[in-house]
């Protein structure tokens, strides 16, 4: 889903904390603070660097939160970035909200402290980078460490405060944190049920495009109240998916864990493919249409399109999928982004079943849907309309593109 489209590491902790020996090292040294607010100090010491500039930190799409304001310690000034600075040591201030009584959307761009005493920290704004630095790495206090990834890495995405359920399936290493309210579910039990779905996603996934799972897939459970919809589903990127489940007071709500199914499921189709390799609205749609087809293994099924018969009443929802892309990427409005999901999805299910009709299937041809490296459009790859019209007819496709697409 959209939001925090999280590349992550959430790595093996080394058990003492190294010291930057090489002059081209540096230690982000985090300490958290409960006083007098809720916070996470950040020292990085500068003095081997000599004369350095400070860059700007990665951030996620959609992340419009200020960039952080450094002081050097020696005598509290601001350190500008960009700009040549002398400073034996750099720290920061992350703050960090505390999980209220009504949860935490899975889509928030912020930083937590979870009410089972976990901190949930990204690098999205909050690590900035220092000149001339061949390696650094991340330390929670003088024990805990993990490398800090470099530009062309993922994202660092740090969890810490419990140990995770672990499980393995698919092939796959899973490791499950959660809240407080959640601490009482069988997390194992919860992604064994999930095996044959899982199973059946990677077969349509991997087999054409690939593994790009190279790390354990980190799971992170957060209770939402079910009647507050802020940011709420879920957001993933690479090895990490944040996944709401829904409660009711101080329970969980009648149906939480169906629908948690569907979103880990939407989530896990971002984690085997970058949305990079789609155009955005079909990244999003195709997630949601395969949530529910590997829901029946594969089989089809009619959930997004009885989806979209009962949404169809927004009048945005006359709009093609191609102008909404577009309107999207213009405003970055999420009242368009909304719409990828139920009508993109309809669209693929509509698909789906003429090619059926043809003793085809869309799951054999999501590989002519990548787009090349470094480029991006709105419509759909023309080696993959090609290969959909000789298949279904040049008028069924064009019934379908003006109803969807255009």
């Amino acid at each position: 889903m959209q939001g925090k489209f999280f590349l992550v590491l959430i790595g093996v902790f080394f058990s003492i904390a190294p010291k930057a020996n090489n002059l081209n090292e540096v230690t982000y040294l985090l300490q958290k603070e409960f006083y007098p607010q809720l916070q996470i100090r950040v020292e990085v010491n500068t003095e081997k660097l000599g004369t350095f500039t400070v860059s700007r930190s990665r951030f996620y799409q959609g992340d419009e939160r200020p960039d952080k304001q450094l002081f050097c310690a020696d005598n509290d000034t601001p350190i500008a970035y960009g700009r040549p600075q002398i400073c034996r040591l750099v720290y920061w201030i992350i703050g960090v909200k505390k999980q209220s009584m009504i949860g935490i959307g899975a889509r928030s761009r912020e930083d937590y402290y979870l009410n089972n005493g976990q901190w949930i920290l990204s690098e999205s704004r909050n690590f900035p980078r220092f000149s001339h630095v061949t390696k650094a790495v991340v330390c929670i206090g003088q024990q805990r460490c993990e490398p800090f990834p470099t530009i062309k890495e993922p994202f660092l995405f740090l969890v810490w405060g419990k140990t995770p359920t672990s499980v393995n399936l698919v092939g796959k290493q899973f490791e499950i944190y959660s809240d407080k309210i959640a601490e009482s579910i069988d997390k194992r039990r919860l992604m064994i049920q999930l095996e044959p779905n899982l199973r059946y996603l990677n077969k349509v996934f991997i087999n054409q495009l690939g593994d790009h799972i190279e790390r354990p897939i980190s799971v992170i459970m957060l209770g939402q109240d079910d009647r507050v919809l802020k940011d709420t589903g879920g957001a993933a990127k690479d090895h990490m998916a944040l996944v709401n489940y829904y409660t009711q007071g101080a329970g969980f709500a009648e149906n939480w864990e169906p629908r948690f199914q569907e979103t880990m499921l939407h989530e896990y189709v971002h984690l085997l493919v970058p949305c990079s390799s789609f155009p955005r609205w079909a990244c999003e749609s195709l997630a949601d249409y395969y949530s529910y087809k590997s829901l029946s293994l594969g089989r089809l099924n009619n959930t997004a399109l009885l989806l979209w018969q009962r949404s169809n009443k927004n009048a945005l929802n006359k709009l093609g999928l191609y102008e909404i892309d577009k309107k999207f990427w213009k405003t970055k409005s999420f009242i368009y982004y909304a719409l990828f999901y139920i009508k993109g999805a309809a669209f693929w299910n509509e698909l789906d079943i003429a090619l059926n009709k043809k003793y085809r299937n869309l799951d054999n041809y999501l590989h002519l849907l990548v787009l090349e490296p470094g480029s991006y459009q709105s419509a759909l790859p023309q080696v993959f309309t090609s290969q959909v019209i000789e298949i279904i007819g040049d008028e069924k496709f064009k019934q379908l593109s003006a109803k969807y697409l255009e």
